[in-house]
């Protein structure tokens, strides 16, 4: 799986890199940026994380308890009632598409406006296709069946990829078809992709079945409500940084820093978090607090080891990562020139976001999710205050700071919330890592401002890959030199835990631990 989970990631980033060489930072790309995420955005609001923290776990518990029947029963009541919902929300979508995209942008440039509504009105079809795929996927997991809905994105990509350059193709000659292409394609890669998990589905014996009531859905129900607070909140933070790009022309510039931000997040803090969680939920299952919270401490302390170097390398490397990355065809030197400091900002809050991200599933790990769903409404109040008053101030860029400084800001919430749960937190050991972790930090960014200072950002292909082999290395090296002689006792278990993705096995490689 974890070949799988490596390929759709690289997809995905090839994806965005295509987008950016053929659609630019120009009307189209902004268009197609905020309309294309849209969809995405609404089917998680109305179904999407309830979908993934309780649909695979009740089904899991019907078939382990009940049978595959029961089970099979149970998927059918569940697409009966959801199916035709996000079918009735994709013809809203359609109907409403105009007054939809006016009130969730502020598009300096009408043009930009009315190619927005009109892919948003085939983009809208995405909703359904992402509830099927959802159900598809939370059967097949019940089952075991992990390969094809972590391989599924791929198709969608590659699909996506060949309508950007089919978009390429005709733009010249007949700009309006070439929007139609966009739209059309993009949408039948989601369908595609929802549409690949069907046939192992079937053999698994799911068959559609018009059921409007089972025993499991009363319990579901009562366990959503905290949940769709949880999801809301975090979709409305997604929304206000929409709407405030929107404002500055800048939703591509946004999308194209956020997706390398997410790389070092995706490969190696939500692999972290994953390995963590079932350690934290055996130790809550025990009663084991002691157990719990040495867990918990590990996980946050080895998250921040990882986390600090990768905020250093893409704030201090950001010209020459985002050159290389995207600047071809439709992008050129002022794309990069705008971006690079989009990215460094975000860069800035990827330790908050990390500990974030470990500390719900922490807190999902003692079966609480009323905790982090009530913090979450108040991430998003913090985020909108703070990213009208920095976007006035610094532009795109303050869209971006605000993002890191309300994540900081929320971690540290959920931190004191946990400290009240288990009594203590181990503060004195994480703020000591911490510590040593910030200052081998400040030794790798020197060194790497030093490699810029001297060599330059690039301006070419082969300059950038040059300077980020020789100061990325070299920054890395010093890094792990200060870890090192500062006696960070997180650089052998985080290498361990990279490696074999087993979190007893990485505490071992701790001092004091056997």
């Amino acid at each position: 799986m974890s070949v799988a989970t490596t390929v759709s990631r690289i997809t995905g980033f090839i994806r965005v890199a295509v987008q950016a060489s053929i659609l630019g930072t120009g009307v189209v790309a902004n268009a197609y940026a905020f309309s294309n995420v849209l969809p995405n955005q609404i089917y998680e609001l109305f179904m999407g994380g309830l979908l993934s923290s309780i649909f695979i776990p009740l089904l899991v518990s019907r078939l382990a308890n009940h049978g595959e029947e029961d089970a099979r029963n149970l998927a059918g009541a569940l697409a009966t009632v959801i199916l035709p919902l996000l079918a009735l929300v994709s013809i809203a979508g359609v109907a409403f598409a105009s007054p939809l995209v006016n009130l969730a942008t502020n598009f300096e440039s009408e043009r930009t406006t009315e190619l927005a509504v009109l892919m948003f009105r085939v983009f809208a079809l995405q909703i359904f296709f992402y509830g099927a795929g959802a159900l598809a996927i939370g059967i097949l997991n019940t089952h075991r069946r992990f390969f094809l809905p972590t391989i599924a994105p791929v198709l969608n990509n590659v699909v996506v990829i060949s309508t950007l350059g089919a978009y390429a193709l005709v733009a010249g000659r007949n700009p309006e078809l070439a929007i139609y292409i966009l739209a059309v394609g993009t949408t039948l890669g989601v369908a595609a992709m929802s549409a690949v998990l069907l046939p192992t589905v079937w053999r698994l014996g799911y068959r559609p079945r018009m059921r409007v009531s089972h025993p499991a859905l009363a319990s579901a129900g009562r366990l959503a409500a905290p949940m769709l607070v949880f999801v809301a909140s975090s979709v409305g933070v997604q929304f206000a940084a929409n709407y405030l790009g929107s404002g500055f022309g800048g939703v591509a510039q946004l999308q194209y820093a956020f997706t390398i931000f997410q790389l070092p997040y995706g490969v190696f803090i939500v692999a972290t978090a994953t390995a963590l969680m079932p350690e934290l939920s055996e130790r809550f299952s025990r009663g084991d607090t002691d157990g719990y919270r040495e867990n918990l401490s590990f996980g946050l302390r080895t998250m921040a080891f990882i986390a600090v170097p990768a905020t250093v390398g893409m704030a201090a490397l950001s010209a020459p990562i985002i050159g290389l990355l995207y600047e071809r065809g439709g992008f050129g030197a002022a794309d990069t020139a705008s971006v690079a400091p989009i990215l460094a900002a975000y860069a800035a809050g990827l330790l908050g976001y990390g500990a974030y991200f470990v500390l719900v599933r922490s807190f999902y790990s003692r079966q609480n999710t009323k905790t982090p769903a009530a913090l979450n409404v108040g991430l998003l109040a913090l985020y909108i205050v703070l990213g009208y008053a920095l976007s006035e101030t610094v532009g795109l860029i303050g869209v971006a700071l605000s993002f890191s400084a309300s994540y900081a800001a929320l971690a540290a919430a959920l931190l004191v919330a946990m400290r009240r749960d288990i009594g203590r937190i181990d503060g004195r050991r994480i703020t000591a890592s911490l510590a040593k972790i910030l200052v081998a930090g400040a030794v790798m960014y020197a060194v790497a401002e030093g490699g810029i200072y001297l060599l330059g950002a690039g301006s070419s292909l082969p300059d950038r890959l040059l300077i980020l082999a020789l100061v990325g290395g070299a920054s890395v090296v010093a890094y792990l030199a200060a870890a090192y002689l500062l006696r960070a006792e997180e650089l052998r278990s985080a290498i361990t835990l990279m490696r074999r993705r087993s979190v007893k096995e990485a505490r071992r490689e701790e001092p004091g631990e056997e």
